[in-house]
């Protein structure tokens, strides 16, 4: 949610006014301070900036130097429902485990759970998109 605030203040002087902001030059009144017709508008704007968390990670194997396990811990919007969701990824190369975690951001609960064998996880991501060969 926004918030605006126009002020009017003298163009020479720069004194506070209590003037419409949309008067005309010919029925202003004359700056008490300095008695110029001049208007500056001066205008605020306000907003509601909110962060997320989140932290994401590799671990790499020392002889090959490809990663050997991933995750992902973090808040994510969920367009369908409209709400934040905390999302969790683990992916364990070496010991062949795929975990999928997500729960409601408020209360704690559990949404939706998946665990399985990494190479049976196949046609998620980019490996549904057309073209891409599966393994």
């Amino acid at each position: 949610m926004e918030d605006v605030a126009i002020s009017v203040v003298c163009g020479q002087c720069r004194t506070a006014l209590t003037e419409n902001p949309d008067a005309t030059p010919e029925t202003r009144e004359p700056c008490a301070q300095c008695g110029s017709t001049a208007r500056s508008l001066e205008v605020a704007v306000g907003a509601k900036v909110s962060t997320h968390a989140g932290i994401k990670g590799k671990g790499r194997q020392l002889q090959t130097g490809r990663p050997a396990f991933e995750f992902v811990t973090r808040e994510d919007y969920w367009r369908k429902t409209g709400e934040w969701r905390w999302y969790e990824v683990f992916i364990d190369r070496v010991r062949n485990i795929y975990r999928k975690v997500v729960r409601d951001r408020k209360t704690g609960q559990e949404l939706y759970r998946c665990e399985e064998s990494l190479r049976e996880h196949t046609g998620h991501g980019r490996t549904k998109l057309p073209g891409r060969r599966k393994k």
